[in-house]
């Protein structure tokens, strides 16, 4: 810390102007937290079914820790969401999801898996679709403007196609999906993939 740079209050010298002014040159990046590097340690995958991995060890962690997706912090996730608890329902382990008064997510996130351990979220809460309808996310965007113009393009394939918004970390992230689909939802996701958009997934 004694040999730490000041990087605030500099003097701008004349003729030179500054390239950013938002605050991709956090001052503060070089500091970390308790907290925070436990958040690091923890990522989703983007594969289906998504899965929390601890990247300080390689392990597994989505059965074992009460974080659903997008969430890799529980003060977040308790904030914007809900309560999350694992418990034991029909003989498998699920996740359930007790939503607060101001959740401001509005779809249900699902963690589940095809190997073991079973992790499925528990349907408790209003509005939440069937098992057989699923939605494709086509991708996610910090600009509303980028959202709206490919929710358009999917659009006019024919595709229904609608905009979730969530936030996390104080910011505001916008979800296309196209959908609802039924057991079609497979051949969807290989035409949007087909149409240029490879990172699309099923949810």
């Amino acid at each position: 810390m004694a040999n730490r740079q000041n990087a605030q209050n500099l003097q701008i010298p004349d003729g030179y102007r500054p390239v950013w002014t938002d605050d991709r040159l956090n001052p503060n990046r070089a500091e970390q937290s308790i907290v925070g590097q436990g958040q690091i340690k923890l990522v989703w995958t983007n594969t289906v079914p998504r899965r929390l991995i601890n990247k300080s060890s390689g392990r597994d962690v989505t059965a074992s820790t009460p974080l659903v997706y997008p969430y890799v912090d529980m003060a977040n996730q308790t904030r914007n969401l809900g309560s999350v608890s694992i418990v034991q329902l029909n003989g498998q382990v699920v996740k359930r999801i007790v939503r607060s008064a101001n959740a401001t997510r509005v779809r249900l996130p699902v963690v589940s898996s095809r190997s073991a351990p079973v992790v499925k979220a528990a349907a408790n809460s209003v509005g939440s679709k069937s098992a057989a309808a699923q939605f494709v996310n086509v991708g996610t965007f910090d600009q509303k403007g980028s959202a709206q113009t490919v929710a358009q393009r999917i659009k006019r394939m024919g595709l229904p196609v609608r905009i979730g918004k969530y936030t996390r970390s104080g910011k505001t992230y916008r979800m296309v999906l196209a959908g609802p689909f039924g057991a079609d939802a497979s051949r969807v996701l290989s035409k949007l993939r087909s149409a240029g958009y490879r990172n699309a997934v099923l949810r």
